[in-house]
């Protein structure tokens, strides 16, 4: 099944039925899709779909990082919250988007974060990503 990425920023309505069956667990109930996602982008986070046939299948925000103590700048970003599709889960589907964010980091000289305080992801090895304190790390 391969994987599209994109930047969710106008979501069409075929869009926005696929983001509610993604996020339904997740969202206040008050607040629609459409305005989550616009709060998402008022804080600056980008918000990374995974489309396979015309649908969004799978999400991940990318929230930027700026700490001058680390030396980190705009040019990094933690993946956080990654949400797939139920219909779609255990086919590979995250994996693949992790494989097309790395790729887009490549392209962009951006560097991806994961936090990770117990050391579990070891898988993100594969891609690239050393761990250290907590966190692991995918470098420019």
């Amino acid at each position: 099944m391969p994987l599209m990425l994109e930047w969710v920023t106008q979501p069409c309505e075929q869009d926005e039925i696929d983001l509610n069956k993604m996020l339904s667990e997740g969202l206040d109930t008050t607040q629609s899709t459409t305005d989550w996602l616009r709060s998402k982008q008022n804080d600056g986070i980008r918000i990374a779909g995974g489309r396979f046939n015309d649908r969004l299948i799978c999400l991940a925000l990318l929230l930027p990082q700026s700490d001058r103590e680390s030396g980190l700048s705009s040019t990094t970003y933690a993946i956080d919250n990654v949400w797939v599709r139920a219909i779609t889960r255990q086919r590979g589907v995250a994996k693949q988007l992790l494989v097309r964010l790395c790729q887009w980091a490549d392209h962009e000289s951006i560097t991806l974060i994961v936090s990770d305080d117990e050391h579990q992801w070891r898988t993100l090895l594969e891609f690239g990503f050393l761990y250290e304190k907590g966190c692991w790390t995918r470098p420019r």
